[in-house]
């Protein structure tokens, strides 16, 4: 397997960098391709793990964080590649308001709606969307379809290596990164923040049936499933290129970071991935992001 396996979709890697294609009712979307892998030139190693997490939601109302993460937890995704604890969110809005499809609801104090975004995949339950179901959305003859608005939303909180996190608060931007190939190992570059939370759309084109989540510059596949492992492409794009959160991997030289847990069913959809932004003494942000909708 070549270190970062590209595949472009007329959209949870042959040549090392990323590309992008555009057919009928897409944006430009990069296939994420498998884990990168190996250290070497032709890109022998072992695979990377998915950075994950089961946070609580992140309330945007400019009040408090309507999560509570495990204060000196654990110090986020592992050096494996595993998972970081924190709360596990109900869905519930501001004021306690029942919010399971992260809809907007009546702040306490009535500064305005808030956005309650789920970040445990529970919030999506069933079984994964069959072809049929997705072509049932589309009109005779017609070669594309929506199936959907989704909400782009990102939670944040303080670690350090040695000392763990503190609880998760709502973040107002979610900081991308490019992810290349240099020869020898990945490199995380052309950092973007994209402005949090943002809606999208999910859309379905044929032949196929393929379908995409396209919120701003961040898209990814959604279905078909990219192989047993993955049901979404294996990372994120942004622009039309391979990305990750954050610009840091547990092994630079063979790994990055991948979506964590993602779903497509026939009524919702729900990805996230976790990285990292280090500073000084072991220090870093860990930055949660999840892609959610229902239709």
């Amino acid at each position: 397997m070549s270190p970062l396996r590209l595949v472009c979709l007329s959209v949870l890697l042959s040549a090392p960098l990323a590309c992008a294609s555009s057919g009928a009712g897409f944006s430009p979307i990069d296939d994420g391709g498998p884990p990168g892998t190996g250290g070497d030139a032709t890109g022998n190693g072992s695979d990377g793990q998915a950075s994950s997490s089961e946070g609580g939601g992140a309330g945007h109302d400019g009040g408090d964080s309507a999560t509570s993460g495990e204060g000196g937890g654990d110090s986020g995704p592992s050096a494996d590649g595993g998972t970081s604890d924190s709360s596990t969110s109900d869905g519930a809005t501001a004021d306690g308001a029942s919010a399971a499809d992260g809809a907007s609801g009546s702040d306490a104090q009535g500064d305005g709606p808030s956005i309650t975004s789920p970040f445990d995949i529970s919030w999506c339950p069933g079984a994964q969307v069959t072809s049929q179901q997705i072509l049932a959305l589309f009109a005779p003859a017609a070669t594309s379809a929506t199936m959907g608005s989704v909400t782009l939303d990102a939670q944040q909180r303080q670690c350090q290596d040695q000392t763990g996190c503190q609880g998760w608060t709502p973040s107002t931007s979610l900081p991308l990164y490019d992810i290349q190939w240099t020869g020898n190992g990945f490199a995380f570059d052309n950092p973007t923040d994209v402005t949090v939370p943002a809606s999208g759309t999910a859309t379905c084109t044929v032949p196929g049936p393929q379908c995409t989540v396209t919120v701003g510059p961040v898209t990814s596949s959604i279905y078909p499933p990219y192989d047993s492992n993955f049901n979404w492409t294996v990372s994120p794009s942004l622009n039309g290129t391979q990305a990750q959160v954050g610009d840091w991997s547990p092994d630079p030289s063979g790994d990055y970071l991948e979506w964590g847990p993602t779903t497509t069913t026939s009524s919702c959809l729900f990805g996230t991935e976790n990285g990292r932004i280090y500073g000084a003494s072991g220090t870093y942000t860990e930055y949660e992001m999840v892609i959610y909708g229902q239709y």
